[in-house]
């Protein structure tokens, strides 16, 4: 079965290197999905943090630097263009901002000095 790495701790430049696009569905979290040019499409559900498998939420991929195998889904009949909703790399690139911003804690002393 043919997969994609993805190395969320260089997340930007693995999606423009690499000619990807990222998705989760409307209806259905828990699932990532990348999408190659060509179409095909590769999902992840669950990665291993510390031992345990866990679902996968971005910012904890992202703080922790996380990569993770993406496996080919064969089957994408169920996996409709009007479900899908695309995080662009400028998405992406706020979330990584604001997920620096939050835990560098200078929040904090920007609320305390208000």
């Amino acid at each position: 079965m043919k997969s994609v790495n993805i190395d969320f701790g260089n997340l930007i430049e693995e999606l423009k290197e690499k000619n990807l696009k990222m998705f989760v569905r409307k209806t259905k979290g828990g699932v990532i999905y990348i999408e190659k040019n060509n179409g095909e499409i590769y999902g992840a559900g669950l990665v291993w943090i510390n031992g345990v498998s866990k679902p996968l939420y971005l910012d904890e991929l992202l703080e922790k630097k996380l990569t993770v195998n993406f496996e080919e889904i064969k089957d994408t009949s169920r996996l409709w263009e009007w479900d899908r909703t695309y995080w662009g790399i400028d998405y992406l690139e706020d979330i990584i901002k604001f997920q620096k911003e939050i835990n560098s804690r200078e929040w904090i002393m920007q609320l305390m000095n208000n």
